[in-house]
């Protein structure tokens, strides 16, 4: 389905719909799935309680999504919801919620078509909010803002075009990582997950472990398949410091994923990287995912550090999306 074709669908009055990843439909009845409502739609977000749940998650193939009206007879009807009441692009912009479906549908179409390569998929995402920022920046005066401009301006430049990199002194993709490791060991509730960050960190430093692990191409589609089930139901984009805010943030998991699945087969904790990888992203989801205040308050620190620069997104994405494949 188009982006177009969802938003002539979206209803004239609030009625809610449910967006459901196929594979989360098949789940086991008790594993825990979350949601947010916004005043068109109910976002779901499945955080498997297992390495094997999540797993199985990651190899349903292709991602598909199903719509659903929420009523009595709607799958997964009685899950936890978070009521979403307005979302921003950044922290001093307030978006429609048209505008705002048509983002979230647009990141989720650029994971999609680049599921094979997620570094590129980040950079797309970010170069769309790049053309939102500059779209709405320079209407912020007018009395309304018109979703026409959004489209017609993605459409002229959705191929890559510069972010204005330049000179800029931006950290690496490895300093950036060591870097979050550190504030997120500082904040988290969860002695575990914060002693299994610091000791990865630490055999990164003890045998200078640099840059970002290859991924192999089914490796590289797992963690396109995790990235599209974390944007959904995500109350990182949804937060009070905005989608590119929480856009960045789902760009540190991919890459602090792949950091540590090459740290954990580095030490020794796993030998292959495929299951070291699912180790990985399932500690990030029962460890960071699942702490709401940690994602607000990472949140808050790329904001008020400035790491949410288009500058810095693509670095990242080129590091991420830079590494070599293994066969």
């Amino acid at each position: 389905m188009q982006a177009d074709e969802r938003l002539e669908d979206l209803p004239a009055e609030p009625r809610p719909t449910r967006w459901i990843p196929s594979s989360l439909l098949d789940l086991p009845p008790l594993e825990p799935v979350f949601a947010l409502r916004t005043p068109h739609r109910i976002y779901l977000q499945a955080m498997p309680s297992s390495r094997e749940a999540l797993r199985a998650m990651l190899q349903v193939q292709p991602f598909e999504i199903s719509i659903e009206i929420d009523d009595e007879s709607a799958p997964l009807r009685h899950v936890p919801v978070q009521d979403v009441h307005e979302v921003k692009l950044a922290a001093n912009l307030a978006l429609p919620w048209d505008h705002y479906y048509w983002i979230a549908d647009g990141l989720q179409d650029d994971l999609t078509h680049a599921i094979d390569n997620p570094g590129m998929a980040l950079a797309a995402g970010r170069r769309r909010l790049a053309v939102v920022e500059e779209v709405l920046g320079s209407s912020r005066r007018r009395s309304t803002s018109d979703l026409g401009l959004l489209v017609q301006a993605w459409a002229e430049r959705k191929e890559p075009f510069d972010l204005g990199i330049g000179d800029e002194d931006v950290p690496t993709a490895t300093q950036y990582v060591q870097d979050l490791v550190r504030h997120m060991v500082s904040r988290t509730n969860s002695r575990a997950f914060g002693d299994w960050m610091a000791d990865l960190a630490q055999e990164a430093t003890h045998h200078k472990v640099q840059g970002i692990p290859s991924l192999s191409a089914a490796e590289q589609q797992a963690l396109g398949t995790y990235l599209q089930h974390r944007t959904l139901g995500n109350v990182a984009l949804a937060s009070p410091a905005g989608m590119v805010a929480g856009w960045q943030l789902v760009m540190s998991t991919a890459l602090l994923g792949t950091w540590f699945a090459g740290l954990l087969v580095h030490s020794g904790y796993e030998h292959e990287m495929d299951e070291a990888l699912v180790a990985s992203l399932w500690m990030l989801d029962q460890g960071f995912w699942c702490d709401e205040s940690l994602v607000h308050e990472v949140l808050r620190y790329v904001q008020t550090r400035g790491l949410t620069t288009p500058a810095l997104a693509q670095a990242l994405t080129t590091a991420l999306a830079g590494a070599p494949s293994r066969i």
